[in-house]
């Protein structure tokens, strides 16, 4: 995949990603020195990879936009939809796809959220996710030193 993604990037009018997407650009070289966000628990490993986290929804540097979490993918995608046509056609996909969010609690309190929620949500798939890294990986020994996976 890593080959893939560099040799269409240099040709593609946009790259992007969603979520933990943006550790594959990130692992790829392509956010090298960029500013870029991913899903907030993976900030660290996003850091290490060689761009600069943001916490924001959806961050754009160039031709490379990552958006945070899943729903950061839809607030991206209308905005990816502008920036390729016009706000009037990405206002109506937002329409077409009724999109009004209204957390049932607000929004997110950034100042409340400290290590216990990172690990919470880092436990479960971590485990898995740390033996996928490994595996993909494998042939990317200064990736995995980077990470703190050798």
């Amino acid at each position: 995949m890593q080959g893939y993604l560099r040799s269409a990037a240099p040709r593609a009018e946009v790259v992007g990603s969603v979520c933990t997407g943006g550790l594959v650009l990130a692992a790829t070289g392509l956010l090298e020195g960029r500013r870029a966000t991913t899903h907030w628990a993976y900030a660290r490993e996003l850091d290490k990879l060689g761009a600069h986290y943001v916490r924001e929804r959806w961050v754009e540097d160039g031709k490379f936009i990552t958006a945070g979490g899943v729903s950061a993918g839809i607030d991206m995608a209308i905005a990816l939809a502008a920036r390729l046509t016009d706000r009037a056609t990405a206002q109506r996909i937002q329409l077409g796809i009724e999109y009004d969010p209204h957390p049932p609690w607000g929004g997110i309190d950034w100042s409340q959220v400290g290590e216990k929620d990172l690990a919470r949500q880092r436990q479960g798939g971590t485990g898995r996710r740390l033996t996928d890294a490994r595996r993909l990986l494998a042939g990317r020994p200064d990736l995995l030193k980077r990470l703190g996976l050798e």
